[in-house]
């Protein structure tokens, strides 16, 4: 049935201060329960999934605090689509913290007369630092006057990886490489706030009874992200992005993620094991261990491949599912829902997709986006640091190789060959060249700019007049519209 399928188918260096301490995430008590499709699952019962809990990470709202710690704060409007806006909210988080403030106020608009979209999904306005870190900082922090630094969609100082790439930024390997590594410094940034999101998220008891539903605990998770750009006419094709012949490399990735899935299990066969030791309540299980099978979350904003890719997988026995949401016949989500309820829910189930991403065992983008590189691969990376093996996997332009990369710091430079793995279906003894996807995620510019002085002489304290600051254009041009460096894809370390 295959081969008929297929036949048919014609620095900020001088200030950054150091931010890398780890969460101590709550240990998970398997639930005793398994599958449940019962809407009155309540959130309280459920301490499989720590993320959820306000604990994991603490002091996340604290509101009982004085609010005149809060009068000076980074205000940042977002724009465009939910990926491109948690990029861009990452460069402002760390700069919040980066200026020694305690709160970040977001306004997210385009659900036309309904206000700000982001108490929508998250419960209010605000993100405020967490007590860890906020502690430290209150000292600094300024008090009795009201000051704002004002930044829409671009963060001055803050570029896509890309960019450096592209450009040939000469980086200092020890600096960059090191313990302390700006690049890295800044994932543990964006790990915080999207930890705080996915915790906040009005939405996460309906992702809990989803993932209860499907059964997320007893079954080797594939997140798939597919972003075909749903006959998008012009930016998704001037973007890259675009792929000639989408149902043959749909075809093809369903293939790909088949002898992916053969071949892990012959070489992290681990992965696919689940130690759940009976306790307390729970009987004890008839062997502590237990065969998890391979489940496919799909993700996509082509919502006619799904009934393609579920019945495909089945054929060798892996299920596929989406959650049910609102779906557009053509083109961009955000651009299709611009009012009304409509449009809330349908960023509230945006969202939904990409923390559901974040439960995976492992992510695979199909195609780049910045909706899987952003929160998905963050919090994947980071709930496999445990474990050996591919965690987060790119695609090529074609469907028939693929890279995987075992943790954030071998996705980022590319240099730790055994935490790289790389898979084929062009058959047997072919070099397989590793893939490699653009690199949006934002990092600090080597060079601090101007406005980070001006902001820091803006907040002085003995400057009490209230006010505010626009921090930067709404389009950066420092590498908006240049020519990149042709065939240059790697960073350049001195």
């Amino acid at each position: 049935k295959r081969a008929c399928l297929i036949g048919g188918v014609t620095s900020f260096l001088a200030y950054i201060v150091t931010l890398r301490s780890s969460y101590s995430q709550l240990i998970a008590t398997t639930a005793c329960s398994g599958t449940n499709s019962n809407s009155s699952i309540q959130l309280k019962n459920y301490s499989y999934y720590p993320e959820f809990e306000e604990s994991f990470t603490p002091s996340i709202n604290n509101n009982s605090a004085n609010e005149l710690n809060f009068t000076n704060k980074v205000i940042h409007r977002a724009q465009f689509g939910l990926g491109h806006r948690l990029d861009k909210i990452s460069n402002a988080w760390h700069l919040t913290k980066a200026l020694n403030l305690t709160r970040m106020e977001l306004i997210w608009r385009d659900c036309s007369g309904e206000g700000n979209i982001f108490p929508h999904l998250f419960g209010s306005d605000h993100i405020d630092v967490p007590g860890s870190e906020r502690a430290a900082m209150e000292a600094n922090a300024l008090r009795n006057v009201h000051k704002n630094i004002y930044a829409t969609n671009d963060v001055a100082g803050y570029y896509g990886g890309q960019n450096f790439k592209d450009h040939q930024v000469p980086l200092s390997e020890q600096v960059y490489k090191g313990d302390d590594s700006p690049f890295l410094e800044k994932q543990d940034s964006d790990l915080q706030l999207f930890q705080i999101l996915r915790q906040r998220f009005v939405g996460k008891e309906d992702a809990i009874r989803f993932m209860e539903e499907h059964n997320f605990r007893d079954h080797f998770v594939v997140g798939l992200h597919l972003r075909l750009g749903n006959d998008e006419p012009s930016h998704f094709t001037t973007s890259g992005r675009g792929v000639e012949n989408q149902l043959e490399f749909v075809y093809n990735l369903i293939d790909l993620i088949r002898s992916f899935l053969e071949s892990l299990q012959i070489s992290h066969p681990e992965r696919f094991v689940n130690n759940e030791v009976g306790g307390g309540d729970c009987p004890p299980s008839s062997s502590s261990w237990k065969t998890k099978p391979p489940l496919i979350f799909l993700a996509t904003d082509s919502p006619k491949f799904i009934p393609i890719i579920a019945n495909d997988t089945s054929l060798f026995g892996v299920k596929t599912i989406a959650m049910p949401q609102i779906r557009v016949e053509t083109g961009v989500t955000f651009y299709q829902l611009k009012a009304g309820v409509k449009c809330l829910r349908g960023w509230q189930e945006m969202f939904m997709d990409s923390m559901l991403l974040s439960f995976s065992d492992v992510l695979i983008a199909a195609r780049y986006s910045s909706f899987t590189q952003i929160l998905p691969m963050t919090l994947v990376f980071d709930r496999g640091s445990k474990n050996h093996g591919p965690r987060f996997c790119e695609v090529s332009d074609t469907a028939k190789r693929m890279t995987c990369l075992e943790d954030v710091r071998t996705w980022l430079f590319r240099d730790n060959a055994q935490k790289m793995f790389s898979y084929s279906i062009d058959g047997e003894n072919v070099t397989v060249d590793a893939v490699v996807h653009r690199l949006g995620t934002h990092f600090p510019d080597v060079v601090v700019p101007d406005k980070y002085s001006m902001a820091a002489s803006f907040l002085d304290s003995s400057k009490t007049v209230d006010g505010d600051m626009v921090y930067g254009p709404t389009f950066d041009p420092k590498y908006r519209g240049k020519l990149a460096c042709p065939g240059c894809a790697d960073f350049i370390f001195t």
